[in-house]
């Protein structure tokens, strides 16, 4: 098979590829000190300085004259340790940086440290002239590493849907390991014969999609990274939606939500020509549960009221915690339909807080119609208006109060 690169060559695509391993090591090492990175990412860091050094103890050798066989010898096995590690911490790395709890954990080391020990072996007892043994017997335990690690980069870019950019690096992993195949099919006629290790035709060629390798990983793994920031942002920006939308403890809309729904309910009452109503309680001795329970027991009380509006209201319908035990509901329908949700609830408030410290539990209502171009304080001041009429009138009562009353009204309810 003819050579495409000459020893000097070779040699230099050596150096560019110890040189590239550096570079990226250096750049990912300054990224993860200055920004926010993610588990696993060291052992990124680690596997690509790990290679590096393995290269650079090789290159070294190569330096060396021929008769320095024992130094020689221990920089081949130093040096290819160490290139034997790096698929395994690589791909420890990526276990950390998604969490992984996969059961073949145990694989990758394994092959590391098997395949260190059959090259230990072979190094020591062949010839020192044999390249071809050793040549073989490195490239089979890489061809083996690279093909689960392939296996490996391509799971979790199937398993992560934001991480498919790992599929490149599985299929550059793959053509490295399919290289090395070649490599060992071309050692395996020749083991009996002398050989030059930098006279090897498919060694080139094997350090060029490595330094091409390199360069792709290196990107990756700041795409990774950077995949992993936007994914931590849209996390909080839900969150802090969520907190501004909701109230934790009683799972209704918090009072933001709330008031800023009324200008939409607004038109959609007025196109179809229903009345939104503005519903608003108080829990009755509020304070009582708190005092005599202890407000663990007041917190209860909150989230199954909650839970008690929720299972009572349409879709439709807003319910929010304005404070406190002050509850919202903004309801859209005909003053008939009233009393009929207002019964529903006070029941399902009175089931639901039975059994729960200082239930069961009654609520007092105040009742206004929204008007199309009230502001929520208009029309909230005259349902708290109404609220306060139904607390003065003895409590578990509904008043409504309305534009052209004089003054609150009980709401009959049956």
């Amino acid at each position: 098979m003819p050579n495409l690169f000459s020893p000097q060559q070779i040699l230099t695509l050596f150096l560019f590829v110890a040189i590239s391993h550096i570079a990226i090591s250096s750049i990912l090492w300054h990224v993860w000190r200055n920004r926010l990175t993610a588990p696993g990412f060291p052992l990124l860091i680690i596997a690509e300085a790990v290679f590096a050094l393995g290269f650079v103890f090789i290159i070294i050798r190569e330096a060396l004259p021929s008769d320095f066989y024992g130094t020689r010898l221990s920089l081949t096995l130093l040096g290819n340790t160490l290139l034997f590690l790096h698929p395994a911490l690589y791909e420890r790395g990526l276990q950390q940086f998604f969490a992984s709890q996969q059961k073949t954990q145990w694989v990758a080391p394994t092959l590391a440290i098997v395949g260190g020990a059959i090259f230990f072996l072979i190094a020591t007892i062949t010839h020192p002239n044999n390249i071809n043994a050793r040549t073989l017997t490195y490239s089979l335990i890489v061809m083996v590493q690279l093909s689960w690690l392939t296996w490996q980069v391509w799971g979790y870019s199937s398993q992560y849907s934001d991480y498919k950019i790992l599929k490149l690096p599985a299929i550059a992993l793959a053509l490295l390991a399919i290289t090395y195949l070649f490599r060992a099919a071309h050692h395996a006629p020749l083991l009996n014969q002398p050989g030059v290790f930098l006279n090897d035709p498919i060694f080139g060629v094997t350090l060029l999609f490595t330094a091409l390798f390199t360069t792709m990983r290196g990107c990756v793994d700041l795409i990774l990274v950077q995949t992993r920031l936007e994914n931590s942002l849209r996390t909080a920006q839900k969150e802090l939606e969520q907190r501004a939308n909701f109230d934790h403890l009683s799972g209704l809309r918090s009072r933001y939500f709330f008031t800023a729904s009324l200008p939409q309910l607004q038109a959609q009452s007025e196109r179809i020509k229903q009345p939104l109503n503005l519903l608003l309680f108080d829990i009755d001795f509020f304070k009582h549960v708190n005092d005599m329970h202890g407000h663990p027991a007041g917190d209860a009380v909150i989230t199954t009221v909650g839970q008690a509006v929720k299972s009572t209201l349409r879709a439709s319908d807003i319910a929010g915690r304005l404070g406190g035990d002050e509850i919202a509901i903004l309801y859209i329908s005909n003053s008939e339909e009233i009393p009929g949700l207002i019964t529903r609830l006070r029941q399902q408030i009175e089931l639901q807080t039975q059994n729960l410290l200082g239930g069961p539990v009654t609520v007092s209502i105040g009742l206004s119609i929204c008007l199309s171009n009230d502001h929520f304080e208009q029309t909230y001041q005259r349902a708290d208006t109404a609220l306060y009429a139904a607390k003065s009138a003895g409590r578990n009562c509904c008043f409504q109060y309305n534009i052209g009353q004089s003054s609150p009204q009980l709401l009959s309810i049956s």
